[in-house]
Formats: structure tokens, sequence, C-alpha cells
């Protein structure tokens, strides 16, 4: 089942990412009014943790169930460290962007300490995630089914 989780999770995340990448300009001018454009660089670079969270959220979430709670605050306090250092690095070098990439860096050394945490105690490879393409196809082709079955009732009472 993680395996599915992961998948779909990603797969569900990639309208977030092309949506905040390629229309932050839009996005920032539709909410903001024209303000705080000077934020749209970050804001796509926001963008690219939308192909992590899905399997940190997938992580975190199957250590809590079961029961590795202490793995989950070990976790946070690595993750720490390695923030306060990117960002003690990256900021100087880079400013706003520096703080950015520290976060985003920092959240991607969460997720891969997380997966590999996670692999100790549920053990699945890359290529099984992967293979769970079959599992989408039939999600999406019931829920179609489901929809043709229901115009056809509504237009046949």
């Amino acid at each position: 089942m993680v395996e599915k989780s992961l998948l779909f999770g990603t797969v569900a995340m990639i309208p977030v990412f092309l949506i905040f990448f390629f229309l932050a300009e839009p996005l920032v001018l539709a909410v903001y009014q024209g303000r705080y454009l000077a934020g749209i660089p970050q804001l796509q670079l926001f963008a690219l943790m939308a192909f992590f969270i899905p399997a940190l959220a997938v992580a975190t979430s199957t250590l809590l169930g079961l029961g590795e709670a202490r793995i989950g605050f070990v976790l946070g306090i690595q993750t720490l460290a390695a923030a306060v250092i990117l960002y003690l690095v990256l900021i100087p070098l880079l400013g706003i962007t520096g703080a950015t990439l520290g976060y985003i860096l920092s959240s991607i050394a969460l997720c891969w300490l997380a997966m590999r945490q996670l692999r100790r105690f549920v053990p699945f490879t890359a290529g099984e995630v992967l293979r769970r393409w079959r599992d989408i196809y039939a999600y999406v082709r019931k829920w179609a089914m489901r929809g043709k079955m229901d115009s056809r009732r509504d237009r046949h009472p």
C-alpha cells in the first residue's frame, strides 16, 4: 500500500507543480493585485516541493502509524541541524533565494531520511512504486465508468 500511496500522491501533485511553476506570475497578480512580484522566483522554487511532499507525508505517517514516533523526533532534529547549516551558508550568498533553497534542501533531506527509515520497516523499491501505474489506470477507468453510468441514469429515469 505504501507503493500505491507514493505513486498516487506524486502523480496528484504534478498539476500543483505545473500551476505554481509555470503560472506563478499570473497567480501572484491575481491574488495580490501586483504586489509581491519579487516573490515569484521563490514561489517557483517552492513548486519543486510538490515532488517531495507526497513521499514525506507517506513516510512520516506510516512511521507514526507503526508506533515509531521517536524516529520522527530524531528526523526533526536532523532536519533542523541541516536547515541551520544550509541557512548559514546560503543566505549570505543568495539572500532570500538562499533562504528558500535552504528550506527546500532541508526538506528534501528530511524526505530522504524518512524514506530510508521507512524502508527499514516496509521494504519496497522504486520499481515496485512505478509498477503501481496499473492501479492509477484502473482507478481512472472505474471513475470514468461511474461517470458514464451516472449520466445514463440522469438521461433515462
